[in-house]
């Protein structure tokens, strides 16, 4: 069953809604925990984070819309992984996933470039201090809202907006420094 068809049940049979999703997205959900805890987690908790994504989607069911129910679990699922994470004291918000998911078979000189750049850019986000580095993290890797990001480290959202401009500015000078030009 394809999420167009689970979600017309959701106006029906929020019941029948609800199994759906959970036959159809546990092991997505599992996966993406899995992937942020990187096996900082046990079996137990990576299921008790599951029921919590699946617990909020309950909660938030009427927000969902229609062809981005995929991308909404995802994003649930990340979260709560990341609060477990925090929760048990782990390290938080890895971002060192490969983001150089481009082939460039025929150009290896622009990949070492990029490579580069990723390098200088990792570099510079691990020597922000907290809580910079995790609004960075959260803002670009994971694309959170400045909304939601204030919300969760309990900031005033302007504060936050200010400290992203400032991280982009001192990447900007670092990039520059390096030999890359850069654009404000």
């Amino acid at each position: 069953m394809n999420d167009s068809a689970i979600m017309a049940t959701l106006g029906q049979d929020e019941e029948l809604w609800y199994s759906r999703v959970i036959d159809r997205y546990t092991n997505y959900v599992t996966a993406i925990i899995s992937g942020v805890a990187k096996g900082a987690l046990s079996a137990s908790d990576v299921e008790e984070v599951a029921a919590d994504v699946f617990f909020k989607l309950w909660q938030k069911r009427e927000q969902i819309r229609a062809g981005s129910m995929k991308a909404f679990i995802a994003k649930l699922a990340r979260n709560a992984a990341i609060d477990m994470l925090r929760k048990l004291g782990e390290p938080l918000v890895p971002y060192d996933d490969d983001i150089l998911q481009v082939a460039y078979h025929e150009q290896p000189d622009e990949l070492a470039i990029l490579r580069e750049q990723k390098q200088i850019i990792e570099q510079a986000v691990d020597a922000f201090g907290e809580p910079e580095r995790e609004i960075f993290i959260r803002f670009y890797y994971f694309g959170e809202t400045i909304k939601s990001i204030s919300e969760r480290l309990q900031m005033n959202a302007a504060t936050t907006k200010t400290k992203l401009r400032r991280l982009r500015s001192k990447l900007t000078d670092i990039m520059q420094e390096r030999g890359y030009c850069c654009e404000s």
